[in-house]
């Protein structure tokens, strides 16, 4: 069941806490699932955070290690190689919650007739979406409207002319600006990497 946040209120406020706190959208799912079942998606990878909370049943959690960091985040595909590399094993059960970070490549199996877990899903901020509001805030600069197809000249003028409004659009200052209106992506960053660290070190399982 996708979002179901929009069905119970309790539910909706932890996701608008996490909301308040990353500053950045949260949905929540329920997935139930039956013994044996590696549920829908089998060996995947998620374009945002992922945290696990456990209701009922008991479920095991492989997370696939990657060899570097960061990791690439917009493939949700995983590689025969990638299900041969390091992996860390978590049996889930009532009350335990597991942090899975974007672009880790996992795979879940049930263990009980009737397992169910809520998934809180935080959306990753990307610098790609930082560029891109940016460049949105000029989309209504006459500059941008059509480029030219025909004269030399023309063509000539409008290079020159690009060149120095991109300069002004990715200017010091307006970038700055823009990281300030994004003032949480910093200890964003800096708590994603401390949850990831604490992922990676050596464990085999966690039931709690």
């Amino acid at each position: 069941m996708i979002g179901v946040e929009r069905f119970r209120p309790d539910i909706r406020s932890i996701t608008t806490g996490l909301e308040q706190l990353f500053h950045v959208p949260c949905v929540a799912n329920l997935y139930v699932s039956y013994e044996g079942s590696t549920g829908g998606y089998g060996p995947h990878r998620d374009q945002h955070d992922v945290i696990v909370v456990h209701l009922c049943g008991a479920k095991i959690w492989r997370v696939y290690l990657p060899d570097s960091l960061p990791i690439p985040i917009r493939k949700t595909t995983v590689d025969d190689d990638e299900l041969r590399s390091k992996q860390a094993e978590f049996t889930m059960v009532s009350g335990s919650c597991l942090y899975v970070p974007a672009g880790f490549a996992h795979e879940v199996t049930s263990r009980e007739d009737c397992c169910a877990h809520l998934t809180f899903g935080i959306q990753c901020l990307r610098w790609h979406d930082l560029l891109c509001d940016i460049l949105m805030g000029s989309r209504d600069d006459v500059l941008f409207e059509r480029m030219p197809t025909d004269e030399e000249d023309v063509i000539a003028d409008f290079n020159a002319r690009i060149y120095t409004r991109l300069h002004e659009i990715f200017s010091k200052d307006a970038v700055s600006r823009m990281i300030e209106h994004y003032e949480f992506f910093a200890s964003l960053l800096k708590r994603r990497t401390r949850v990831t660290q604490a992922i990676v070190s050596p464990t085999s399982n966690v039931d709690r």
